[in-house]
């Protein structure tokens, strides 16, 4: 949601403690509630966008408009790009505040080997194999 946070408040039907954050990972089988408040410049409209992240992503991107200015006005900026697949920090960081916002600060320490563990080079690349839903 450009120029916006996100309070996340609840993980698949679990209320947690809240935190902030400019976007979402969304896994296969997840959901997240959140609560968006407008309140940047209503004079502008701004991006919601959807990107899925994969090695070869040929998924179309999603793209619509919160609109707060008249309809006919585009965003003064370009869309949010999607992340690079391959960006594990981005994965782990956002895996550890839900964990971390559920109460439990072991599987926090956890999501580091999981990630650590579904990842292996073969002849100098890099991949990374699928994991269950945690």
């Amino acid at each position: 949601m450009q120029g916006h946070k996100l309070m996340v408040v609840e993980d698949y039907d679990n209320y947690i403690n809240p935190f902030s954050t400019d976007d979402i990972d969304i896994y296969s089988g997840k959901s997240y509630s959140v609560l968006l408040t407008t309140n940047q410049d209503p004079s502008q409209n701004y991006y919601i966008f959807v990107g899925v992240r994969g090695r070869k992503p040929n998924t179309t991107h999603a793209l619509t408009m919160l609109n707060t200015a008249p309809a006919s006005k585009l965003s003064s900026s370009p869309p949010p790009v999607t992340p690079r697949w391959d960006d594990f920090e981005r994965s782990k960081n956002f895996s550890k505040k839900i964990f971390l916002a559920m109460g439990d600060p072991i599987a926090a320490e956890e999501i580091q080997k999981m990630f650590d563990s579904s990842q292996h080079s073969e002849s100098n690349r890099r991949t990374w194999q699928s994991t269950t839903s945690l």
